[in-house]
């Protein structure tokens, strides 16, 4: 920290790391944070608070308690700290804890690259992003990435950046492949969650912001990369924090700017906002925790300023923060309203020589999924209200009715949609035309087996949605034999 001297003096963190074989409430390392109380948050609450935000979403968030500190003798309140935070980071434990049946994946952090001179004075920084950066031949340039995504020890430790590479390769593939290979890689619902939330907050100080630095990832063994937050300590108003009315879209890292700009993950952004000003974001629902955990920190001595006056640059209450940045979220959310509704022939029923219908129509930021006769189809957003999508026709008149599904599958009452749509075509068995071409039954890479099936008709599309193999693994709506 600026100004530090002592280990007993001016205010400073600790990490404090203990012997494998003794553990404290099983954890081998403790991060202990002083809050810095004179001149970033003297309430002591805005980071907690900043993470329950995230629970409510569902997001991994680092779990703190309240502690004292003494070091020879010499309690924090002597020095001007009314409490320490003991933070849970993304470790080995935390990664148990939050994904206890995929817990031997990998761990990244995300930081800055600092060089110092020889006085120990910052020379410069430099953000972590996911560009491509390549050395001769075109391969990746493993030292650039070392600095700022740091490897970190989960049970094994290696050099391994393969991973991390094919996650630059997917955020910088080409427009035709660009959703695709990232929805392959990331849970982008996590990631844009958290970027959502962290602006939501004002925290400018994290990677999907302003920065590139105060995040971690973690690829479990047979899952998507996770996002997880870290260190909000410029939040909810707090010295030095963004303002209520901060842009929502400030970002330094280009290939997270080419998302924020994608209607695919735009839409997962806004989706992220609303659920945030439609629940937690309300005064009914923070309020509670707030106050208890003032009440608590007061009732065992703690002399903090209380959440509820002005305090902070901005001189500003906790909740006025919050309730002003609610206001203007959804002023924000009012420009992305839309209908659900089939745009295609103007709502109108159709009729069509193909054997499946293309249609169009538009949706609000809360639909994630939509269902055509209870099935999911692949949905291509073509702007961040407008989708369209493919569903076969297998007969001759086909009455489909659409219904919208939120992010945690919930289906969103009061949006429906229907329309018939009758194929003039002919109308052609599968059993006909759809023959077993290949089958790798004993792949030297571990599930890897697959079935090729081949469609010898030139003029119908079948869909395989609802079909069974002989182990009863059911198909879905994204196999398709044309």
């Amino acid at each position: 920290r600026p100004g530090y001297n002592t280990p007993t003096g001016t205010r400073c963190a600790y990490v404090w790391t203990l012997p494998s074989d003794d553990l404290f409430l099983g954890a081998d390392e403790l991060n202990l944070d002083s809050l810095e109380p004179g001149d970033r948050d003297p309430t002591a609450l805005r980071e907690i608070t900043s993470y329950w935000l995230a629970g409510q979403l569902g997001l991994p968030f680092s779990h703190q308690r309240y502690v004292h500190v003494v070091i020879n003798g010499v309690p924090n309140a002597n020095r001007g700290i009314p409490i320490y935070t003991d933070t849970q980071q993304p470790d080995s434990s935390y990664v148990r804890s939050w994904f206890a049946d995929d817990d031997q994946g990998e761990i990244f952090k995300i930081d800055d690259w600092f060089e110092f001179n020889d006085s120990v004075g910052m020379e410069f920084n430099v953000d972590a992003t996911l560009q491509n950066f390549t050395t001769t031949g075109g391969a990746k340039k493993q030292a650039r990435y070392r600095w700022a995504w740091e490897k970190k020890f989960n049970r094994t430790l290696n050099d391994d950046y393969s991973r991390l590479f094919a996650i630059v390769d997917a955020v910088n593939a080409p427009d035709a492949t660009y959703v695709g290979q990232v929805e392959e890689l990331l849970d982008t619902e996590i990631w844009l969650t958290a970027f959502a939330l962290r602006h939501a907050i004002g925290d400018w100080d994290g990677y999907g912001y302003s920065r590139g630095k105060n995040q971690f990832i973690y690829g479990p063994p047979s899952g998507k990369w996770q996002m997880l937050l870290w260190d909000l300590d410029f939040s909810l108003g707090c010295n030095g924090g963004h303002g209520p009315t901060q842009d929502l879209w400030q970002v330094n890292d280009p290939t997270i700017a080419r998302m924020y700009n994608h209607p695919h993950f735009r839409r997962i952004f806004w989706r992220a906002l609303k659920r945030l000003v439609d629940g937690p974001m309300l005064s009914a629902n923070y309020n509670p925790p707030l106050t208890a955990r003032y009440q608590a920190l007061q009732a065992n001595g703690v002399s903090t300023t209380s959440p509820f006056v002005g305090s902070g640059a901005q001189g500003i209450s906790i909740p006025a923060w919050i309730d002003q940045r609610r206001t203007y979220i959804l002023n924000q959310l009012s420009t992305v309203n839309a209908a659900f509704v089939i745009t295609s022939n103007n709502g109108n029923n159709f009729s069509t020589a193909q054997n499946y219908a293309t249609l169009q129509g538009t949706a609000p930021v809360d639909v994630r999924t939509i269902r055509v006769n209870g099935v999911a189809y692949p949905v291509t957003w073509t702007s961040v209200t407008s989708w369209t999508l493919r569903v076969p026709l297998p007969q001759a008149v086909n009455t489909l009715t659409l219904l919208a599904y939120d992010a945690t599958g919930k289906l969103i009452s009061g949006l429906s949609d229907t329309i018939t749509v009758t194929y003039t075509g002919t109308i052609e068995p599968p059993q006909d035309f759809l023959v077993l071409n290949e089958i790798m039954f004993n792949p030297a890479a571990p599930d890897a087996e697959f079935v090729e099936i081949h469609n010898r008709s030139t003029l119908t599309t079948f869909d395989l949605s609802g079909y069974r193999d002989r182990k009863s693994t059911r198909l879905n709506s994204s196999h398709r034999i044309r």
